[in-house]
């Protein structure tokens, strides 16, 4: 249950948005306004820029990069994701997060990927509603693709 921040009341005649979460005050009473989020950018580390930067080119079938915005770094736009590729010069990376991304057919991405000689994962289905496959980049960072089962 949502409360007022300030008074920890809950006051649903202060709520401009009906479902979302009441309007959050400054300690003077000013609205402050919601994060509203504009885009997604996901870094992700290569130890080796050039080499990142052919294979997910051709892992993703993509052309040149859309930014170099600085030395160092490579970004593609991945529908309404940035990926970008940072140069890596503070060691290996830990492997720790996962860049997933939706597909139409994640089982024919696998076949494609596999194709390409990438180290895909097993398909995973769960409970008939999403597949799924995990696989590494030549950075050893996780990727994953995923496409809602169609019924």
């Amino acid at each position: 249950m949502w409360t007022d921040v300030n008074t920890g009341v809950l006051d649903p005649a202060r709520w401009a948005n009906p479902g979302r979460a009441p309007p959050q005050t400054d300690p003077c009473g000013a609205r402050i306004a919601p994060m509203r989020i504009q885009s997604v950018t996901v870094g992700v580390p290569a130890a080796d820029l050039r080499r990142a930067v052919e294979w997910y080119r051709t892992t993703f079938e993509l052309d040149t990069p859309d930014l170099e915005p600085a030395d160092g770094i490579v970004e593609f736009k991945l529908g309404p994701v940035w990926v970008q590729l940072v140069e890596a010069t503070g060691g290996p990376h830990d492997g720790s997060t996962i860049l997933r991304l939706g597909v139409h057919d994640a089982s024919a991405e696998r076949d494609r990927l596999k194709a390409l000689g990438v180290a895909v994962g097993e398909l995973e289905n769960v409970d008939n509603v999403i597949e799924y496959f995990d696989f590494p980049d030549p950075d050893g960072n996780r990727l994953g693709l995923y496409a809602e089962v169609e019924p």
